[in-house]
């Protein structure tokens, strides 16, 4: 969306939001694309509203179906289609999970890797909203968003207790699991040095996104929002120099939504950490700023003012290693997530 001799786009595009405004996607990723690109609302809602499509959930073979289950498509052709009621589908999905699990149960001792780190989609995360982000939203619309709000407030709950019961919060030890905290996803102390982490992993993301510092990417970001971070550092004009600044904070990052599941399903506990593998999806509002040189150092687009950006990152983290937290998708207020829940 912005051409390959200035950024003047991205300050006027309201890249397909319900505000109006451009304060939801960083300065960098807007000013990284050329013309020649697919458009930046149409490349992310294809990764936000769908499934990782690089790590496919293995699919389950039906069993061989009974005589009462074939229908015959094509009469006098002796084609078959075999068809499993709802019931033996799920039965068959739940024996195949346990097949898997079964088989890497059986690989852990002897794989070369760790089998417990597979490729995983983004979790039901949940931008909480008292409004349907559609233009002509019907009150049926209005009530589902009020729904959606409530659901995500009760799964945050079943969650941090499932985090706090295994101790897995960073730097935080709770000493009961019945307390309020349980409740207060967007203010408890329990999730204070995680947002500590957070903030310090996007500043330093967007500023390796500036220096073109594809290692650092590599290191804080996953799947989807990696692949796109690395698709913006190819696409933009190398002849050019970025100067991202972060001014700060208008209103302290917070997590909205947060997930966690048991991904490790070892026989022994892990030496380190817990079995949990936890997602949790972070609002950030800040001011930044960007400007754009020339190799001689011409000061081509960007004034330094402060600009309003609002993001919402899904950060990602195996308790089981000692590694940073990632960043592997990101969501928006203006389009409806499809992702089935899990809990």
């Amino acid at each position: 969306m912005a051409s390959s001799r200035c950024i003047k786009p991205f300050l006027r595009t309201s890249l397909g939001r319900s505000h109006g405004d451009l304060s939801h996607t960083s300065l960098l990723t807007r000013a990284g694309f050329s013309t020649t690109c697919p458009s930046w609302v149409q490349a992310n809602a294809a990764y936000v509203q769908k499934p990782d499509k690089t790590h496919p959930t293995p699919t389950n073979t039906l069993a061989p179906a009974k005589a009462s289950q074939v229908a015959l498509a094509s009469k006098g052709k002796g084609n078959a289609r075999l068809k499993a009621s709802p019931d033996e589908e799920k039965l068959q999905t739940n024996e195949e999970q346990l097949r898997q699990l079964e088989t890497l149960a059986a690989l852990e001792d002897k794989a070369p890797f760790d089998v417990w780190a597979h490729p995983v989609e983004t979790f039901d995360l949940h931008i909480p909203s008292w409004r349907s982000p559609r233009k002509d939203a019907s009150i049926l619309d209005h009530c589902r968003a009020i729904w959606s709000t409530q659901a995500n407030w009760f799964r945050n709950a079943i969650n941090m207790r499932t985090i706090a019961s295994k101790q897995s919060f960073p730097g935080v030890r709770v000493k009961s699991l019945r307390s309020r905290d349980l409740f207060r996803v967007q203010s408890t102390p329990w999730l204070a040095p995680f947002l500590e982490i957070a903030l310090v992993s996007y500043k330093q993301l967007n500023q390796a996104l500036a220096a073109g510092d594809d290692k650092t990417i590599k290191k804080l970001s996953a799947v989807s929002y990696q692949d796109h971070l690395l698709k913006v550092l190819r696409t933009r004009d190398l002849s050019k120099k970025y100067a991202w600044t972060f001014h700060g904070e208008k209103e302290p990052c917070k997590v909205v939504s947060i997930r966690a599941l048991p991904a490790h399903m070892g026989k022994e506990d892990p030496t380190f950490g817990s079995r949990l593998l936890i997602q949790a999806l972070v609002r950030f509002d800040t001011l930044q700023s960007l400007q754009v040189y020339s190799r001689k150092g011409t000061l081509l687009a960007g004034d330094g003012k402060p600009k309003h950006v609002v993001e919402y990152l899904v950060f990602q983290k195996r308790m089981w290693y000692d590694t940073p937290w990632v960043i592997r998708d990101q969501l928006f207020d203006s389009l409806e997530g499809k992702y089935k829940t899990s809990n």
